[in-house]
């Protein structure tokens, strides 16, 4: 007898031989019969009952004098084991000689005379060797070896996963991104919870939508949702701060070299100095009203050595739409995570629902662009909840984050394709040009202002200068005050 295994049962260890089985043959299941499925003492007590032994317990494993549920390492066949750990829907397949009742009981996936055979249908019931298992595929239809997810995944050469399959590491993902939940991510900046899945109409800290759910509008495919300060740290911690290093191997269709110098390269650093990420995100480095305390402020948190301190924690702050970003540091996430910042034409599309509305939500309805309404984050209508002890005066909350929404809080405003904050929370950088944004109402009073030059009542969206038909450029906005990389109320969305 060629002993292959053992088997614990109870409380005993029998020798059990697994040799591919010709008639007369020893085998826990009969030769040329289908294997017995199920537990090895169906009239046992069930798991989490107390136990004196093996005997006593329906799947035959007493630990700890508590009956155990079955499990692919507990040495004995039990549950819907095909052998001994192995064959069940979640554990291995089995390997060549071992029992089976189909093909997907076998990590070959070949079960022949109910034994698993090789590749080639060797060392099945009618003869073969049961010393080694065949190596894994990456087109057999099973997770095995090192994969994280059926036929993808692992430190192996084998395909990369798709979005929504199982991953360990972000270089499981054929998106580069693998989300706090272990599952393929969407783009590779959604993949923490706060600020990658708190995207949508409900407040908390709970997931509900993927911030980078993106939607075609005419020929354009847009990001649903602004930014968030979630998504501008997670490609920081990818990067290690290293966006400049990044940048300079991107090719000339996706990245202006001119730009480059423009990118930090290290998350933290000499406050004040461009070269890290916390000055260019936080309180100061030339942007208008950035600094918290006197009604202004960043949603990006950065310790308090950088110039101010944040009445929020970080992870309220990072579900925010991200403001007080400089137009190069955004452009390259989008380009990190496979697009680029929208341009004004992707915009107008959404806004108008490619031009067969007047409004994102379509007829006007009761909305204006002077007061606060369900249809826009405007006129100071948003306060984070749980801010009541941040610091303020008679004229308001200091810290302006706390008037700064999660992208989609307002869903009465959502365009017909579920497109948010087209109207409110944030003005929006675009791509077109350098520097380059349009004026279409923020959490404050931008929308009322743009109506005083629109041509139609209670209109806010603003895309070119009053006068002189101009783009709107933040440089020549800020050039009086020299505050020409950013402004508390302009944020952006990527599209692809």
């Amino acid at each position: 007898m060629n002993v292959r295994n053992a088997l614990v049962f109870a409380g005993y260890t029998f020798l059990v031989p697994l040799v591919a089985c010709t008639v007369g043959d020893e085998s826990q299941d009969p030769a040329g019969a289908a294997p017995v499925i199920g537990d090895p003492n169906p009239n046992g007590k069930p798991p989490g009952e107390a136990c004196g032994g093996n005997d006593e317990c329906r799947t035959g494993v007493c630990k700890g004098g508590t009956c155990q549920a079955a499990s692919n390492t507990d040495g004995v066949k039990n549950g819907d084991e095909s052998d001994v750990d192995c064959g069940g829907a979640q554990g291995p397949g089995c390997g060549v000689g071992k029992a089976c009742a189909t093909d997907a009981n076998c990590a070959s996936r070949r079960c022949v005379d109910y034994r698993c055979a090789d590749a080639n249908g060797g060392g099945g019931g009618g003869g073969g060797s049961a010393e080694e298992e065949p190596p894994p595929r990456y087109d057999d239809g099973i997770k095995n070896g090192t994969e994280t997810d059926v036929d993808c995944g692992g430190p192996g050469p084998g395909p990369r996963c798709d979005v929504g399959k199982t991953c360990k590491e972000h270089s499981d993902c054929v998106t580069g991104g693998c989300t706090f939940e272990g599952k393929c991510a969407l783009r590779p900046s959604c993949t923490a919870l706060e600020g990658g899945f708190t995207c949508g109409p409900n407040e908390g800290m709970t997931k509900q939508n993927d911030c980078c759910e993106s939607a075609m509008v005419g020929p354009y495919e847009i990001d649903k949702y602004l930014i968030t300060a979630g998504r501008m740290r997670a490609f920081l911690t990818r990067l290690d701060g290293k966006v400049r290093d990044w940048a300079a191997t991107l090719p000339a269709d996706k990245w202006n070299q001119a730009w480059t110098p423009k990118l930090p390269n290290s998350i933290a650093g000499t406050p004040g100095s461009p070269d890290n990420a916390n000055t260019q995100l936080g309180p100061f480095y030339n942007k208008r009203s950035c600094e918290t305390g006197y009604h202004t402020g960043h949603t990006f948190w950065t310790p308090e050595e950088y110039g101010d301190k944040k009445d929020l924690p970080q992870n309220v702050l990072d579900t925010k739409a991200l403001n007080c970003v400089p137009w190069h540091l955004l452009a390259a996430l989008c380009v990190f995570d496979g697009g680029h910042l929208a341009t004004e034409a992707e915009l107008v599309a959404a806004y108008t629902n490619n031009k067969t509305t007047q409004y994102p939500w379509g007829a006007r309805g009761s909305y204006t662009t002077g007061g606060q309404n369900p249809f826009a984050i405007q006129q100071y209508s948003y306060v984070t909840p749980g801010s009541e002890n941040a610091r303020r005066n008679a004229q308001g909350f200091l810290d302006a984050a706390v008037y700064i929404a999660p992208p989609g809080r307002a869903p009465q405003g959502y365009n017909q394709t579920g497109h948010a904050d087209l109207v409110g929370n944030l003005l929006e950088w675009v791509g077109d040009n350098e520097g380059q944004f349009i004026w279409n109402g923020s959490f404050e009073r931008h929308a009322a202002e743009a109506d005083r030059y629109t041509s139609a009542n209670n209109d806010p969206l603003l895309t070119r200068q009053p006068g002189n038909n101009r783009i709107w450029k933040w440089a020549e906005v800020a050039r009086t005050d020299g505050m020409v990389n950013g402004y508390y109320a302009i944020g952006g969305r990527c599209a692809y």
